[in-house]
């Protein structure tokens, strides 16, 4: 819903027909993403975030704490909102393993319903 326009009618007119589903948005771990998604009326987020150290450093550009730091906030702000939330480690099948399991506990510990194992580049 980050998107906005035509994406953004296009979720609020499913969410709209489909009282009955759970509608789940995609969202990055940023706060300002999922506030999209809530004003969409979806009951549900994924959110997405790498967790391996060649998309943390070459695509996120960043350190695995600030990983964790986010993603942790980013559950927390959805759950305070009522959502189910999928927390989605990107590449995770290249993930430092000690590091995959310190994300997965953090994210359950911020309240995640769920982990969504992600082989980015489909190497498993």
């Amino acid at each position: 819903p980050t998107m906005g326009g035509d994406e953004k009618k296009a979720i609020k007119q499913i969410v709209k027909r489909n009282k009955k589903s759970s509608i789940m948005a995609w969202n990055r771990a940023v706060i300002k993403d999922i506030e999209e998604s809530i004003d969409c009326g979806v009951d549900a987020v994924a959110i997405s975030i790498s967790v391996s150290d060649i998309h943390i450093q070459h695509k996120l550009k960043t350190s695995r704490e600030w990983v964790l730091e986010n993603m942790v906030k980013s559950v927390e702000f959805a759950k305070k909102n009522g959502l189910y939330v999928s927390v989605n480690g990107e590449d995770a099948s290249r993930a430092d393993r000690e590091f995959l399991v310190q994300f997965i506990e953090l994210a359950k510990q911020a309240g995640a319903d769920r982990f969504r194992y992600c082989d980015t580049v489909g190497i498993m």
